[in-house]
């Protein structure tokens, strides 16, 4: 099993991966990411990056955050960061940074980017872990700015998406929840009027769910 976890490393792998347990999720994420993604500007905060961006660049930067340093290096094309205050040197003409980081410890002062967003990461964690990213990127995002999560979460019942319940079954994440156990998660860590939007991405009726909220003005 961990041998199919390392090639799951290799950006080609995972793409196959995809297309043969999540048929259709190519094109419909595609077309859920530019509809989320699509007006995201200034400086992002990509946490649990991976190997390769799969959301929309941003009109600005984007600045991934990954335990894996070989993801790191895949993500930026170019090597790894170690100087977090190279993100605001206007000289800079690159669009993409990397830094190899735990998701509940990043290296970033307080209210730097003006979105944060996490994709698949949670339930790859348990509560405690989980909870300190989510209020991580709450700390990183500046008042007024985006936090975006999307998880994968399981199907209301078995019986009608039994596919999706079996792909979910054999997830490398040991933490699947359903959509009220994630929204409760987030919701606790920060109180607000989280958006809440769960959709379909696979023909196979694997589903996320889209929880948004925008930090308050009041905070800093």
């Amino acid at each position: 099993m961990s041998f199919l976890y390392k090639l799951l490393e290799i950006p080609v792998f995972y793409s196959l991966s995809q297309m043969l347990l999540a048929p259709g999720s190519g094109i419909l994420l595609k077309n859920q990411y530019l509809r989320i993604f699509g007006k995201s500007r200034g400086i992002v905060l990509d946490v649990g990056c991976g190997p390769a961006l799969t959301t929309p660049q941003p009109d600005g930067l984007i600045v991934g955050a990954d335990i894996n340093p070989h993801y790191v290096e895949k993500y930026t094309g170019i090597g790894i960061d170690t100087n977090p205050q190279i993100i605001s040197d206007k000289l800079q003409r690159r669009n993409r940074f990397g830094f190899v980081s735990s998701a509940d410890s990043l290296p970033f002062d307080d209210s730097v980017f003006d979105e944060s967003r996490s994709v698949g990461l949670l339930h790859h964690l348990y509560t405690e872990s989980a909870t300190n990213v989510v209020k991580e990127m709450i700390r990183c995002t500046r008042s007024g700015g985006d936090i975006i999560i999307l998880d994968n979460i399981w199907p209301h019942r078995a019986i009608c998406r039994p596919l999706a319940w079996l792909t979910r079954r054999f997830d490398r994440g040991k933490w699947i929840r359903t959509e009220d156990e994630l929204f409760d998660l987030v919701n606790s860590t920060y109180q607000g009027r989280w958006e809440k939007q769960r959709f379909t991405y696979s023909f196979t009726g694997l589903e996320m769910i889209l929880l948004r909220i925008q930090k308050s003005i009041d905070e800093k």
